[in-house]
């Protein structure tokens, strides 16, 4: 029925969009999860870690002690996330980025037929890890939604606009064929009652025009509907999480390994 009432809408000269896009696949997604855009979309979202809550990327700084590490160079003196940011700061996340795809964020595809796909992430501290990842889904998710409905937003947006200009200008109309028909109650050549039917007409057309967009609106909507794409968590982090400590035989062996 929604292709059907899309085929009519399109004779107007709309396009809703009725087939939804097949833009984003499987590795589009893992790809976006690790996108620097998403990551530090993330990282820029706020998180309560022992009681104090603050940007994520703050207590990912402090977790990983990274501002031992500047105390030797004065350029990153005083310098936080929370402030203005500069140059510096654009540096430090790219760093910070790059430490967390390579290093720390694991996404590979569980089962294809079923579209699910496992997000890892390990960190020494596992309230941050708990929070990031589902932080990270999130952003990862608005953003997929907004491409895969952006079409369907904009011709909503449009009909919307479209809809309250034509009925401003109908309202008009009206008051002012209401006005004119008072006036010429009692004129009776049709000469005199030209402006009358002139307004006559132009609220059966600027109706006509209003019940049209309202319809094609309401398509629209149900469009959009029917290409917002559902994700959903299945299993979701939860504390504790799993340790994953290396035995004391392996790290002798390692040690000797290394010691030799």
């Amino acid at each position: 029925p929604l292709g059907s009432m899309t085929g009519i809408a399109s004779q107007f000269g709309f396009n809703l969009g009725g087939t939804s896009s097949t833009t984003f696949s499987q590795q589009n997604i893992m790809q976006l999860l690790k996108s620097r855009g998403v990551v530090e979309s993330a990282l820029l979202r706020k998180g309560n870690l022992e009681g104090k809550n603050d940007l994520l990327i703050e207590h990912y700084i402090s977790i990983n002690k990274i501002r031992e590490l500047w105390e030797k160079d004065e350029k990153f003196d005083g310098v936080n996330f929370n402030k203005s940011l500069t140059l510096y700061h654009d540096s430090i996340m790219g760093e910070i980025w790059n430490q967390i795809i390579e290093n720390n964020l694991a996404i590979e595809i569980q089962n294809e037929e079923a579209n699910i796909i496992t997000l890892s992430y390990i960190s020494i501290d596992e309230n941050f890890a708990k929070q990031f990842t589902e932080t990270l889904i999130n952003e990862m998710s608005k953003m997929y939604i907004t491409h895969q409905t952006k079409q369907a937003r904009n011709t909503l947006d449009f009909l919307q606009d479209r809809a309250d200009s034509v009925f401003v200008e109908l309202d008009k109309a009206e008051q002012e064929f209401a006005r004119v028909k008072d006036i010429n109650q009692r004129i009776i050549k049709a000469s005199g009652r030209l402006k009358e039917l002139q307004l006559m007409r132009e609220v059966e057309v600027l109706n006509t025009m209003y019940l049209e967009i309202i319809k094609n609106l309401e398509i629209s909507k149900m469009t959009l509907l029917n290409q917002t794409p559902i994700i959903q968590i299945i299993d979701k982090p939860i504390l504790p999480l799993e340790e994953d400590k290396v035995s004391n035989i392996l790290a002798g062996i390692l040690g000797v390994l290394l010691g030799g």
